[in-house]
């Protein structure tokens, strides 16, 4: 889920990754196995949601609501602690309030 960058792809594909395609399969009524398919094919989360219908802005909302699921299950699943799942979410907030850019880099504007 991680390999590419940009809008509605997650990096890295770590830990939290089974647990986000699972959060997402869920919101999309998929298994995780189809959409774990469709990302290995090339599409990207974003892709995904817009082809089920949602806006750029209700992804999002999406992304915020599938990674606090994400990062509740991690730690229920003793993958890490509450501590960790805790820094996790406030830099998500900090990275989101900065916007994103392509490869989810925060937008820089130029005087």
């Amino acid at each position: 889920m991680g390999r590419r960058g940009g809008q509605g792809a997650v990096q890295g594909g770590g830990i939290l990754q089974p647990y986000m395609v699972s959060a997402f399969a869920e919101t999309f009524g998929m298994t995780p196995e189809a959409l774990q398919a469709e990302l290995d094919g090339g599409k990207r989360m974003y892709d995904i949601a817009i082809e089920k219908g949602y806006t750029a802005e209700q992804f999002t909302e999406l992304m915020t609501t599938a990674r606090t699921s994400a990062l509740a299950e991690a730690v229920a699943a003793g993958v890490i602690t509450q501590e960790q799942a805790d820094w996790m979410l406030q830099r998500w907030q900090t990275r989101q309030a900065g916007g994103f850019a392509a490869g989810n880099c925060p937008m820089q504007t130029t005087p």
